[in-house]
């Protein structure tokens, strides 16, 4: 993820491990936070992700997580657990002043966002999740092993090129 012209602060949290985070604060500092639980697991927020806010009304945070995108690592799975991405999660509202955000989660990042959510209520304002993934046999296999090819085929070949 790039800085931008509605860029307000981005840089490296330090969080433990080994691990720092790649965190982006963006668009209108005076609106309530949105805290953005990117995809994945293993992949990283993006630019294009941006496209569902309006940088002139909201203020949100994007962070890549443990072992993804811009964060740094020198392992990228040790000390990479969902415990250890909440943490980190609550570690950068803290360091960034932010008491009460709202919940913002799509695929593996809407299963983030409802752990988030269950373990630190007070920190949660409201939520918004989409993609909801959570993990099970049935999602890998339809995701992984060709489940989806009967509906998206073009997808599918594509998926499978490499």
């Amino acid at each position: 993820m790039k800085d931008d012209n509605y860029t307000i602060n981005s840089g490296h949290l330090d969080v433990g491990d080994g691990h720092q985070i790649y965190y982006q604060e963006w668009g209108d500092k005076t609106a309530a936070p949105i805290l953005s639980f990117h995809g994945g697991p293993g992949s990283a927020t993006k630019n294009k992700h941006k496209n569902i806010f309006d940088p002139k009304k909201h203020h949100v945070i994007f962070f890549d997580q443990r072992g993804c995108g811009n964060s740094k690592y020198i392992d990228p799975l040790k000390n990479n657990t969902t415990q250890h991405l909440c943490r980190d999660a609550i570690r950068l509202l803290d360091y960034l002043s932010v008491d009460k955000a709202h919940i913002y989660g799509y695929s593996w990042g809407s299963t983030l966002a409802l752990y988030f959510a269950t373990k630190h209520t007070s920190k949660v304002s409201s939520m918004i999740i989409g993609g909801v993934f959570l993990g099970t046999n049935e999602e890998i296999n339809y995701l992984f092993n060709g489940g989806y090819k009967e509906f998206a085929p073009e997808a599918w070949d594509y998926y499978c090129e490499p």
